[in-house]
């Protein structure tokens, strides 16, 4: 067997997180049941912590504001993260799983928003008819907003480093 070197095992990781949220992003909140409705909410939130934890990876930390340098330990591995495994690849595939997270989330509830308008216009006699039970929740769960606001965290991170927009940054990296 090989030898991993440390850049191996970093794009390995990198892979695994990202084959974890593959795998539970597989699943579209379709069925209304309570069990499918546990399994998608499990995923999701398994699906989140990956993403937390690839973000934690890949954030780097601003040391010139402090003097104490060990304040921040783990800089060189950070650093060391995101040289290894922020490859082309690993990019795009961070970006297509970004395309299926907004089918599974936003062009579902679209759709199924559209159909019950159209169910609830076939079916009403009056305008003040009473919803049907098939109506749908336009608002999104406190899990799919997580979710959600876990990947964008995550994109800005790949981006540019951090979550936090930082003018004083921006402006000595431009002049």
């Amino acid at each position: 067997s090989r030898v991993q070197t440390p850049s191996d095992s970093m794009l390995l990781l990198t892979k695994s997180l990202l084959r974890i949220i593959s795998c539970c992003y597989s699943i579209k909140p379709n069925n209304k049941s309570v069990k499918h409705s546990r399994r998608t909410f499990t995923r999701f939130t398994l699906a989140t912590d990956s993403i937390d934890a690839l973000r934690k990876c890949l954030t780097v930390h601003d040391t010139s504001l402090t003097t104490d340098k060990s304040f921040f330990p783990s800089s060189g591995l950070h650093s060391a993260m995101r040289q290894y495994s922020l490859t082309p690849s690993i990019i795009t595939c961070f970006a297509e799983l970004g395309q299926v997270l907004e089918e599974i989330l936003i062009s579902y509830r679209l759709q199924e928003v559209e159909k019950s308008v159209h169910l609830n216009d076939c079916t009403s006699t009056t305008k003040d008819s009473s919803p049907t039970q098939n109506s749908v929740r336009l608002e999104f769960e406190q899990w799919e907003r997580r979710l959600w606001s876990s990947h964008v965290k995550l994109s800005l991170v790949i981006g540019r480093g951090n979550t936090k927009f930082d003018a004083i940054r921006i402006r000595r990296s431009i002049g």
